[in-house]
């Protein structure tokens, strides 16, 4: 998997991009730094290429910095979020 390096929140929705090599099961979330899910962005399985999803107006969280947690056949890939508005 490749991922596009750190993204921020500051029009009130994230967009991230990753490509896969090949079919994959995955699960997205969104973790603040203390480990516990804030968003659950997506389940499933995602074919081969470039995949983008949205987290739209992340309401009710203070700004500050998130990890999405993106699990794949047995491994996780973390990317920083920052949250500022």
């Amino acid at each position: 998997m490749r991922n596009k390096g750190d993204e921020a929140v500051q029009s009130g929705a994230l967009n991230f991009k990753f490509s896969l090599a090949m079919l994959e099961v995955h699960a997205i979330t969104h973790v603040n730094f203390l480990g516990s899910e804030v968003a659950h962005v997506f389940s499933g399985e995602l074919a081969a290429g470039e995949h983008s999803f949205v987290w739209s107006n992340p309401t009710g969280l203070p700004d500050g910095t998130y990890e999405c947690l993106i699990r794949f056949n047995g491994q996780v890939e973390m990317l920083p979020i920052v949250l500022q508005r």
